[in-house]
């Protein structure tokens, strides 16, 4: 189990009285909302006027302060007079393959390459497998110096072993190694299966699983806690695009472990109140952390545009000789939905875009452009209310029927 006091590496050299000066100078009572319209088709929608906007923060009605516009195509023009888009590349290597990262570097070079204009400014994160965060390049414009960096970035070796290291450990312990079991693991009324104190241990171990992979996750969002904290201490005027590159983290830390072991206890017809009736899996509530943590880069003006490393997800399930492959098969199918749901989550809540399930990175990179240049700015009076942290949920609707409305869902004051 990883001890809490891991968690200050990921401080990045930002004490808490300095965060608690910065968040007090940059309270000023307004709140920027960059908000994307679409029509039914999917088109930006780039004609609607300040009147045609109500913003609502906790449900109450918030006077405009201010409205702006930004439709344009950086490719059009490249002096100075262009506005410049700012890129966050977060590399999340402790949750990420070292092939899967590969593959997607290639195409966030190649996006540098043909799409970063000179105005562009970008700087790099990245977390290591060492459970280090750190700014491995500050913002520059410069293309060539991200690109190298980017280049020399790499995955984490000892994922997948360690998730299919459990898997073998755990099955092994539920199931026994007789091979004449093998189109039923577990025989008639459990014949064959392990005995009671066996199952015992086995339940100790899915939640000694359970409970890394649940720290892992809230490393993870620890991370995007401290990412804000560095980055409050810049004035960077107009939408921050935070390019979050990962494989994604469990959002029901321990899930297939608890299903592998519920799955034994059911074939064994163990019935009862007792506690290898049924395992239930405990209510990690990591969608509310989730809404929280990104709760700190919402009141920052930031953006998260998810890329699942793992691209193009496949059906695990196919001809296996035995039970016990098509159990693991379902498992890592499962988990990978998961992981692909946690990146869904963080993009969602800053009103930005996952992008998932495609091994096309150019085009989900070229999405993402778009929608940076495609966007209104609206300014809110904020509500009077007291600095206890509180989440605030933000809606903005727009007069015009049959349009679709994403922005970002809330902050943490």
């Amino acid at each position: 189990m990883i001890k809490r006091s891991v968690l200050f590496v990921l401080l990045l050299f930002v004490s808490h009285s300095v965060f608690a000066e910065i968040e007090e100078n940059v309270r000023v009572g307004i709140m920027e909302v960059w908000v994307k319209v679409t029509d039914k088709q999917g088109h930006p929608v780039s004609d609607l006027q300040s009147t045609d906007f109500r913003v609502f923060v906790d449900g109450e009605p918030s006077d405009l302060r201010c409205f702006d516009k930004t439709f344009y195509d950086p490719a059009a023009s490249s002096d100075e007079s262009t506005p410049g888009r700012k890129f966050v590349f977060f590399f999340d290597l402790l949750n990420t393959m070292p092939g899967d990262l590969d593959f997607l570097k290639n195409g966030i070079t190649r996006f540098l390459q043909e799409s970063f204009q000179p105005n562009d400014q970008a700087m790099i994160f990245a977390l290591l497998p060492s459970i280090h965060l750190g700014v491995v390049q500050k913002m520059t414009s410069n293309k060539q110096s991200l690109i190298s960096i980017i280049r020399r970035m790499r995955g984490n070796m000892s994922l997948g072993t360690t998730v299919e290291t459990n898997e073998k450990e755990l099955m092994s312990m539920l199931y026994p190694f007789d091979t004449t079991q093998a189109s039923n693991p577990l025989g008639k009324q459990g014949v064959g299966a392990r005995p009671m104190d066996t199952l015992h241990t086995a339940q100790a171990m899915v939640r000694n699983f359970a409970t890394q992979e649940e720290n892992r996750s809230r490393l993870t969002l620890e991370s995007f806690t401290s990412i804000a904290e560095y980055l409050s201490g810049f004035q960077m005027e107009g939408p921050v695009a935070l390019l979050y590159i990962s494989g994604g983290f469990p959002v029901s830390p321990g899930e297939q472990y608890y299903e592998m072991l519920n799955k034994v206890l059911e074939e064994r017809f163990v019935e009862g109140p007792g506690p290898l009736a049924y395992m239930e899996h405990p209510r990690y509530d990591m969608q509310d952390e989730i809404r929280t943590t990104i709760g700190h880069l919402n009141r920052m003006n930031v953006t998260i545009y998810s890329l699942d490393a793992k691209g193009l997800l496949l059906n695990a399930v196919g001809a296996e000789r035995d039970n016990l492959q098509a159990t693991r098969g379902m498992n890592l199918l499962s988990r990978n939905r998961q992981m692909q749901d946690s990146l869904i989550l963080v993009a969602g809540e800053t009103g930005g875009l996952a992008f998932t399930n495609s091994q096309n990175f150019g085009s989900g990179l070229a999405e993402i452009t778009r929608d940076m240049n495609e966007q209104y700015l609206l300014c809110a009076n904020l509500p009077a209310s007291e600095k206890n942290g509180r989440y605030h949920k933000i809606e903005v609707k727009v007069s015009r029927p049959g349009v679709s409305v994403r922005h970002r869902k809330g902050y943490i004051e």
